[in-house]
């Protein structure tokens, strides 16, 4: 049950130091159930380690992490993906000498969503419903992705962008309540970049809530519903599009007026 305050995550006095670096520093947010919320700030300002430590990735230090009303602060990636929070990578991961399906299944096997040893042994026609079941998702989401006439073919045949579409599929295989996307964007080209946004929209509509980084401020300031903005492992702003387009702080950092660091004391 989403609570009370509306937000599907909610994360408060975050903290990751890397031998005495704090990478992310009393961070402080929420995504609301049902949004498009934006993860932006400078390359070193602590998005990727924050969505590692929500994801289970990494070990946060200290702080709370609260997901669909339950605690989730250093639970293992499989166990977060199994409570409905699941995650993409920056570099995409695919097995190249698997088909594009199969690379599906896999996928729903990793988010902690695939059978189990005992049903195997012991619950065939289980098995089979399950597997049925796993290959008719792939397919309707191969659909979806604009990938389903390479449903056969090895994902080593597949373009840089048709990749970053198969890892978006594979993350959705497992059903889950919150995508968060790491820099989904980055490296492909504007037809690719067109049909993630209506991936985006098409599957926020059926009830999927997005945290996304990215750098490709158009796309944010466009598709998200709220921003947060952070600068030095800690969270600088957070609004609507309107508000952060016209916050002084993320104007002054990103037209490089001055350092993010010094304008988020002003």
């Amino acid at each position: 049950m989403t609570p009370q305050d509306g937000n599907l995550l909610r994360v408060s006095g975050l903290c990751k130091h890397f031998f005495g670096i704090r990478a992310v520093n009393d961070l402080n947010f929420g995504v609301a159930a049902g949004s498009i919320t934006g993860l932006i700030g400078p390359n070193g300002s602590g998005k990727t380690t924050s969505i590692d430590c929500l994801s289970g990735f990494q070990r946060p230090d200290t702080g709370k992490v609260v997901f669909d009303g339950a605690d989730i602060f250093g639970l293992p990636p499989q166990r977060v993906a199994k409570c409905g929070l699941v995650r993409t990578f920056q570099n995409v991961r695919v097995y190249d000498a698997l088909t594009v399906s199969e690379n599906l299944v896999i996928a729903q096997q990793e988010h902690g969503r695939g059978m189990r040893w005992r049903d195997v042994l012991f619950r065939p026609q289980r098995i089979r419903r399950q597997d049925d079941a796993a290959r008719e998702r792939a397919q309707a989401l191969l659909e979806l992705v604009g990938l389903s006439h390479h449903i056969a073919s090895p994902a080593g045949v597949l373009s840089y962008g048709q990749k970053k579409l198969l890892a978006l599929a594979g993350g959705l295989m497992a059903s889950p309540k919150l995508m968060v996307l790491d820099e989904p964007l980055a490296g492909v080209n504007p037809t690719v970049i067109r049909r993630i946004e209506g991936i985006v929209h098409e599957v926020n509509r059926q009830g999927v809530t997005f945290l996304i980084v990215e750098h490709n401020m158009t796309f944010i300031m466009n598709h998200c519903n709220a921003i947060v903005v952070m600068d030095a492992g800690s969270k600088l702003a957070e609004g609507s599009p309107d508000v952060i387009s016209s916050d002084a702080r993320v104007l002054d950092a990103y037209l490089g007026k001055r350092p993010i660091a010094e304008a988020s004391h002003g």
